[in-house]
């Protein structure tokens, strides 16, 4: 019997355990949680400043030797009940050796109502990709979209979710909206003057004023 969900809480599960690593008082984090990938963004002089994670998962029937391999080959996984769920590059090559497509806990930019394992799954991820929270909880930037048309408060909820989880491992939580993010990122030079566009997939576009 599946383990029900209780206000708001996301189930535990077993998994990949993340390779411990030392927080060096990272003063902030950038992260876009994107339908096709999972991208954080470190101070520069951070050992691996860009990390990123297809922000996808397939899941088996529990298997001991299907695990063992996992382990082996260090692919990440989750274990619930009696499904393995691949995440990240691991589930899209084991999806494409099944001839099967990946399932994502993100659609359209925005959490997948259709997946109810989605958070659980994203949360893993995230443990994954981000370092430890420092003393005080690391402030963690993360992008939303813009609020889609004729879905007036279709955000609010992806939003609330995002911050929901990562309060939950320990972060400060902000969100930034992604077409603003790309203005801060991208015309510094000009002060901010100029049109920023996310169109998603890992597109995006600036354009200053000439």
């Amino acid at each position: 019997m599946k383990k029900k969900q209780r206000n708001g809480a996301i189930p535990t599960a077993q998994g990949t355990t993340p390779t411990a690593e030392v927080n060096t008082a990272i003063p902030a984090m950038g992260l876009d949680v994107g339908t096709v990938n999972i991208a954080v963004s470190l101070p520069m002089d951070h050992a691996r400043p860009l990390r990123r994670q297809a922000n996808a998962f397939f899941t088996v029937p529990f298997n001991p030797a299907v695990k063992e391999i996992l382990v082996r080959k260090q692919m990440g996984f989750i274990q619930r009940n009696e499904v393995l769920y691949m995440t990240g590059e691991a589930a899209e090559t084991i999806a494409r050796s099944f001839g099967r497509n990946t399932r994502r806990p993100i659609a359209g930019g925005l959490i997948n109502p259709r997946e109810q394992d989605g958070m659980l799954i994203l949360e893993h991820m995230l443990k994954e990709l981000l370092p430890p929270p420092g003393p005080g909880g690391t402030r963690v930037g993360f992008s939303i979209p813009g609020e889609p048309q004729g879905r007036n408060g279709a955000v609010v909820y992806h939003e609330a979710m995002i911050r929901m989880c990562l309060e939950r491992m320990g972060y400060q939580a902000e969100p930034v909206n992604e077409g603003l993010a790309v203005i801060l990122a991208e015309l510094s030079s000009t002060d901010g003057s100029g049109i920023g566009i996310s169109m998603g997939g890992g597109c995006a576009i600036s354009a200053s004023p000439t």
